[in-house]
């Protein structure tokens, strides 16, 4: 097995992992609920389907901040979004955008919920599912050659290395002081408050703040190009791209140890306590949602986040001509 692996995509993986797992930490320590992005989305449209009388607008407003992000990506970084090849079939697209979105709501989770999430609680039912969807995801790349749409990578990094670590130190210091604002500022009276909603305004801040900085750190990251993350799941060539597993290994070494030493036993600025997910089961919604989710990424190299934030991405889009291969 042949690697590619650039200094440049390694550091950049790692500058915005870092940040992922920051934004992941604040998320937790202000509002006291979990980033799952997968989650969020489908609670948008559900709840816009059953028209729920229990709060929901703060999701749409995490969704707002994701797709805010994806703007500014596209007038400073364009080349940290690509758009799907052309030469991807419609049936293609469209089938993994069912299976991706279908699976995530039945195993509850994606790369964010299961794999940043779900890991840093060290929670086996996340475990599974990671483990899972990243075979499955590996598996259908690789067997239905995914990589040949993208052609040859660039030879030219997306991002420097100084550029990358300039981005996430400035990145982290948004989440530092907004998380250092919310803890000076929110008095007894306004924490109390937003305790008993999910759509009260500083709640809805702190939604929008980690949304937006989550999303920057994706493009940062190099998980909005498809093609880099087909690079990583796809073997079929006997060439294999490892910069990926710099995102979640930053992402992790940040949360693990700041989870367990601090967040986990502490109370939420805006919350009463951690709302964290209670199921330890491993049942089969879990394993085949995540296997779903696992072919629908193999397929095109988008899971939810990415998908957001790639609305903007420079070239052809979603909708425009294909052919009918898949």
């Amino acid at each position: 097995m042949e690697l590619h692996l650039t200094y440049d995509g390694a550091v950049a993986a790692a500058a915005g992992g870092a940040v992922l797992g920051a934004a992941t930490m604040l998320k937790l320590a202000v509002n006291g609920n979990i980033l799952g992005i997968s989650g969020i989305v489908n609670g948008v449209c559900s709840n816009l389907v059953s028209k729920a009388s229990s709060p929901w607008f703060w999701r749409v407003v995490f969704a707002s901040g994701f797709i805010a992000g994806g703007a500014v990506l596209r007038e400073v970084a364009p080349g940290t979004l690509q758009a799907l090849p052309e030469s991807m079939s419609w049936p293609r697209v469209l089938g993994a955008g069912v299976l991706v979105g279908f699976g995530t709501s039945m195993g509850n989770g994606c790369t964010s919920g299961h794999g940043i999430s779900g890991l840093t609680r060290v929670s086996v039912r996340s475990l599974v599912a990671t483990t899972t969807f990243m075979a499955t995801a590996a598996a259908t790349a690789s067997l239905t050659a995914t990589s040949d749409y993208f052609g040859a990578p660039a030879g030219a990094p997306v991002v420097t290395a100084s550029d990358a670590i300039a981005a996430s130190l400035v990145l982290l210091g948004v989440l530092a002081v907004f998380g250092a604002l919310a803890s000076a500022v929110v008095g007894p009276a306004t924490a109390s408050a937003a305790a008993q909603s999910p759509d009260h305004p500083a709640r809805l801040a702190t939604e929008f703040t980690v949304a937006a900085t989550f999303a920057l750190a994706l493009g940062l990251s190099g998980m909005g190009r498809p093609q880099q993350v087909i690079a990583f799941l796809d073997l079929h060539k006997g060439v294999w791209d490892p910069t990926l597993a710099f995102v979640m290994g930053a992402a992790l070494g940040l949360t693990v140890p700041l989870f367990h030493l601090r967040i986990k036993s502490m109370i939420p600025v805006l919350n009463t306590k951690l709302e964290l997910p209670s199921r330890t089961d491993i049942d089969l919604n879990l394993v085949a949602g995540a296997a779903l989710f696992g072919v629908g990424w193999g397929l095109c190299g988008v899971c939810p986040g990415p998908a957001l934030i790639n609305v903007f991405a420079p070239g052809p889009a979603i909708w425009e001509s294909r052919n009918g291969a898949f």
